[in-house]
């Protein structure tokens, strides 16, 4: 956040979960990075909640390092229409598109990540199509309907 508040002053990092021992260790680094006063932490949230969270953010970043087999906070970003940055570990790369609904990274390369967000707040019509074609790609892979026909059809193989 320290290399996007650099270019864009006014943006804010909204961290929504409980504020436990990892979220107090993340704001005391926030502070010696003088950066707190651009992080918003929600601590927990219910569910109706986490969709006004989603709408009202520009850009999904889901960073992380563990090997998330299926990361569903990238479903539900796309399923609002918002571009994603995430990761290039675990099975997120398989949900996101590179270039097409957002941008794969490895989080270990926070400079890359903060030139990519960076570039979508300053670049609306960029994310916007981004954003739609994540819509697009969460109707047509990852709806509810898509998933229980797939299922059956395994069912009916073996039945």
């Amino acid at each position: 956040m320290k290399y996007v508040i650099k270019e864009i002053p006014s943006v804010f990092l909204l961290i929504a979960g409980k504020k436990g021992v990892y979220a107090q260790k993340m704001l005391k680094l926030a502070q010696e990075l003088e950066i707190e006063d651009n992080i918003i932490f929600t601590g927990w949230i219910e569910r109706e909640e986490t969709k006004v969270a989603y709408f009202c953010a520009d850009v999904i970043v889901t960073p992380s390092i563990y090997l998330d087999p299926f990361n569903l906070i990238n479903i539900e970003a796309m399923a609002v229409k918002k571009p994603v940055i995430g990761t290039c570990f675990g099975g997120t790369k398989e949900i996101v598109l590179n270039k097409q609904t957002g941008y794969i990274v490895n989080p270990n390369k926070v400079k890359i990540i903060a030139k990519k967000i960076v570039y979508l707040l300053n670049n609306s019509n960029r994310a916007e199509e981004f954003g739609k074609a994540g819509y697009k790609r969460v109707k047509e892979k990852f709806s509810l309907e898509k998933q229980t026909v797939e299922i059956l059809k395994w069912y009916r193989r073996y039945i």
